[in-house]
């Protein structure tokens, strides 16, 4: 129940009169506190006033703490009151979806309701990544380096082929690329054994045998068979060291035949040399006939040497030649036209096949 206190107040006016105020001071109970509108309610209240006494109900947000700050309206602060006229219907029907803007908001400002058959499929992040990651070996393709593999594939192709041709030279410059290649590749499975500095010794010793072969030819247009023959079995030693070097087939069966008709060459003119002793003294003791069948002896060792030697001689129509020791020589591997003009395989080893601008036939 609730109950009053009254507090009476007399004011004089600048007239003279007196104005008397009665206040009456009021303690309502929790029951007349609970049915009296809130301050929100009130608030609202004014600035919706209808004229009407009664109040209306407003939802308040669940969890809304009231603030004991007062608010004032627009007529507080000058502007105009409000109109209740010019008040959207919030209750209207909101409008169809179809009514979207192309900024994806309806005519009302607002963006459109959610429906899940409205809703575009969500990509997991997972899928997302997994597609960047596609799309990022794309940009980062392995296909360069499988170019460069390729490319050392053919050239260590064209390095093997001029080792079975005996050009050690020519394999040491495709070998060579294919390195560089197979380096930039970063892969070195398609490379063989023998390395690029194998066959440069390879090549180097190689021109020692021609070196000691040119000697050996020259010795025996001089007639120093014996000089022939040491130079012939130093161009043999100097040709199995570059075959095995190169891990190249056998190419000393041509200095083995050098030397073993410098040895026959060699014997018979020793042999010839003996026996024009002989026919000098011979003559000397006046046995003219026995110094004359020495002589022919030793003219007959004589023509045999120089047979023999001519089987060793390369510029002699004589020459015992070993077609197991041709070598091929002056080839090159271009990488840039490796597959159309790099090189033509071949087995005929004396056919003179030329790899690229001039190859010439050479034995060891």
């Amino acid at each position: 129940m609730a109950t009053e206190d009254k507090l009476t107040m007399t004011q004089t006016n600048p007239d003279g009169s007196q104005s008397i105020l009665e206040i009456t001071s009021k303690t309502l109970s929790p029951e007349e506190v609970n049915a009296d509108p809130s301050l929100f309610e009130m608030i609202i209240d004014a600035i919706f006033d209808s004229g009407d006494d009664e109040h209306e109900t407003y939802l308040v947000p669940e969890g809304y703490m009231e603030t004991a700050t007062p608010f004032e309206s627009s007529e507080s602060f000058g502007g105009p009151a409000w109109d209740s006229a010019t008040t959207p219907d919030f209750g209207a029907t909101m409008p169809s979806d179809a009514a979207i803007s192309p900024l994806g908001m309806n005519e009302m400002g607002t963006m459109p309701s959610w429906s899940p058959e409205a809703t575009t499929a969500f990509t997991p992040a997972t899928e997302l990544e997994s597609t960047w990651a596609t799309e990022a070996s794309d940009l980062t393709s392995t296909e360069p380096q499988e170019d460069h593999a390729q490319a050392a594939r053919d050239a260590q192709a064209a390095a093997d082929e001029f080792i079975n041709n005996g050009d050690y030279l020519a394999a040491q410059e495709a070998r060579e690329q294919a390195e560089s290649a197979a380096d930039l590749a970063g892969d070195h499975s398609m490379l063989s054994l023998y390395d690029s500095q194998d066959l440069e010794f390879a090549a180097e010793k190689q021109d020692l045998a021609d070196h000691y072969r040119q000697e050996q030819t020259d010795l025996i247009a001089q007639g120093d068979y014996e000089g022939a023959r040491e130079a012939a079995l130093q161009s043999g030693y100097a040709t199995g060291d570059a075959d095995s070097l190169a891990g190249g087939s056998d190419h000393t069966g041509q200095a083995d035949r050098d030397v073993q008709s410098l040895d026959w060459s060699v014997w018979n003119e020793k042999n010839a040399d003996a026996n024009v002793f002989n026919a000098e003294q011979a003559a000397a003791d006046g046995n003219f006939e026995q110094a004359e069948m020495y002589a022919d002896q030793a003219g007959w060792q004589q023509a045999t040497a120089d047979q023999y030697a001519d089987q060793a001689n390369p510029d002699s129509l004589q020459w015992n030649y070993d077609p197991s020791a041709t070598v091929d020589s002056g080839g090159s591997y271009d990488a840039l036209n490796s597959i159309d003009t790099g090189f033509t395989p071949t087995t005929d080893y004396g056919s003179g096949t030329d790899y690229s601008s001039g190859t010439d036939d050479m034995t060891v």
